[in-house]
């Protein structure tokens, strides 16, 4: 099991190869500066402590760069990871491969759950897995220690899509657990098919910044962005 990194130098050498080796899909200033948000004490974070990094949920894995991170960021945290389809073409033709996206997001996540993140049986599995059963129970409490510490979401990117990702994940987020959305400042983009809005990341911050104080936001460049929140 790799070592947490020790500084914010490490951080960095660790998002660099996230994004150059491993393919993770974001900027990598901006995920060095999110990781090491995550780690230590900020002026930002209401405690002003940093956030332990038990429990992770991402919700779009991609090709799996991200979970790397995560890992090697938090070796001990239960990381689950949620995406539709782990797309793999060398797996799809059962031919001998190298870089598979299959088996990073597989290596790197304790629990991989293939399915629509909005379908309810896919968010009573991920309850279960985070300890937030109550919640779908409708008792209502997460008992201590239970939770989501980090919910990283990046996965469809309609408004519709990801706004019912916040709702339905963020009520699971642990006492010091922390919302981020990928794609903050992305330009309007379609997705393949040409009918389907690419934008719901920057619309729903858009929302949520006015709406929380305590809501930031790392960005980079004219692409990217993460929209962090912290639950108060």
């Amino acid at each position: 099991m790799p070592a947490a990194p020790r500084d914010t130098r490490e951080v960095t050498e660790l998002a660099r190869q996230a994004v150059n080796d491993e393919h993770a899909a974001q900027q990598t200033q901006e995920l060095a500066a999110f990781g090491a948000y995550l780690l230590t004490p900020s002026i930002v974070r209401p405690s002003g402590e940093p956030n332990p990094l038990r429990t992770i949920v991402e919700i779009g894995s991609y090709q799996g760069g991200t979970l790397w991170f995560w890992r090697r960021l938090a070796p001990e945290a239960k990381i689950v990871s949620v995406d539709l389809h782990i797309d793999c073409a060398g797996c799809a033709h059962r031919r001998a491969h190298s870089d598979c996206p299959r088996a990073r997001v597989r290596q790197n996540a304790d629990v991989v759950i293939e399915a629509d993140s909005r379908a309810p049986g896919t968010i009573a599995d991920v309850a279960r897995e985070v300890g937030a059963a109550r919640l779908i129970d409708g008792a209502g409490v997460l008992a201590d220690g239970a939770g989501i510490d980090l919910l990283f979401i990046d996965g469809d990117h309609s408004f519709e899509a990801v706004e019912a990702d916040f709702q339905n994940y963020a009520p699971m987020l642990s006492g010091s657990g922390v919302v981020a959305l990928h794609d903050i400042t992305a330009p309007a983009l379609t997705l393949p098919d040409g009918d389907e809005p690419h934008d719901g990341a920057v619309k729903l911050w858009h929302n949520l910044s006015k709406m929380i104080p305590q809501a930031f936001a790392i960005q980079h460049g004219a692409w990217g962005g993460i929209g962090v929140i912290p639950k108060p």
